[in-house]
């Protein structure tokens, strides 16, 4: 064996050692993106606990237009408080369960698992202010969205999506 295959040998032997290494990183920086994402959830479920403050309550009726259809909001929720608690509330219910979803989508480990996804979500689905947060947030959780639709569907045979008279269809807008 010359000096040349030995320089060679060596070469190779450092770029599968530089090459396992490299794997091992970005093996270890999945575990810890996956870590990270549960500890999200974690933390988006236990927001769900949170009670609705007063100045929640406030700053939604200041500003109704950046939480739903102008018109849903005259015609259901403005001057009672509790409608409105309750939708703020449906609100972080379901971007929680939206997230979730998305979790289960990529196939992130759940140490719970998710088959509460499924069942929440068909109990809520009865409830007028989660389908009014639905209407509204369905665009930008599309995965979501379908999965809840299919649910609402699948509930009752010949059952439309309830939809509101001029609400806003954001899943028109393109994808960025």
């Amino acid at each position: 064996m010359t000096i040349l295959n030995i320089v060679q040998l060596l070469g190779l032997l450092v770029l599968t050692a530089t090459l396992l290494a490299m794997l091992r990183q970005i093996y270890l920086q999945n575990l810890l993106l996956k870590a990270q994402l549960l500890k999200d959830r974690f933390e988006m479920y236990w927001r769900t606990y949170e009670p609705v403050e007063k100045e929640q309550i406030s700053e939604f009726k200041l500003y109704p237009r950046d939480y739903m259809d102008i018109s849903m909001y005259e015609t259901r929720y403005q001057g009672n408080d509790n409608a409105i608690r309750r939708y703020i509330y449906m609100s972080q219910v379901y971007e929680f369960l939206s997230f979730t979803y998305a979790l289960k989508m990529m196939r992130v480990p759940d140490p719970i698992g998710y088959h509460f996804v499924e069942s929440w979500t068909k109990e809520l689905i009865s409830s007028p202010e989660f389908m009014d947060v639905h209407n509204q947030y369905r665009g930008y959780y599309p995965q979501f969205e379908a999965f809840v639709e299919h649910l609402w569907l699948s509930g009752v045979e010949g059952r439309a999506i309830p939809r509101q008279q001029g609400e806003r269809d954001i899943s028109r807008h393109p994808k960025s």
